[in-house]
């Protein structure tokens, strides 16, 4: 069976809430899928000052054969909100796309398949 590190809703959610507290704080971002010093660079000047945020909706979802938990969030900044779609890989426990394009409609598993 292939590892899975975020293995729930509440995980899923956790982890968003540890890089968005982070980005409020205006700390080191831990958590994202690129982690390397450049992708560090881009994320913080994508997110610019993040006053604050709201988690809005969280679902599982795949994108081809991957797992992950699309979540909804609402960025607060001083000029105003911004509604964003992140990705929690499943398998790797990180968070993407959160400065980046939003995510593509979420492929629900059909009712025979295993869901998350």
């Amino acid at each position: 069976a292939p590892t899975l590190r975020v293995r729930s809703a509440p995980a899923a959610e956790a982890l968003v809430h540890e890089v968005l507290d982070a980005a409020v704080a205006s700390t080191a971002l831990r958590g994202l899928c690129d982690a390397t010093e450049g992708g560090q660079e881009r994320a913080t000047a994508a997110i610019g000052q993040l006053q604050g945020y709201s988690i809005d909706h969280l679902e599982p979802a795949w994108i081809g054969a991957e797992p992950y938990f699309r979540v909804d969030v609402t960025l607060r900044r001083l000029a105003g909100e911004e509604r964003r779609s992140v990705a929690v890989r499943v398998r790797e426990g990180c968070v993407e796309r959160l400065w980046g394009a939003p995510l593509p409609a979420a492929i629900r598993p059909e009712p025979s398949e295993l869901s998350l």
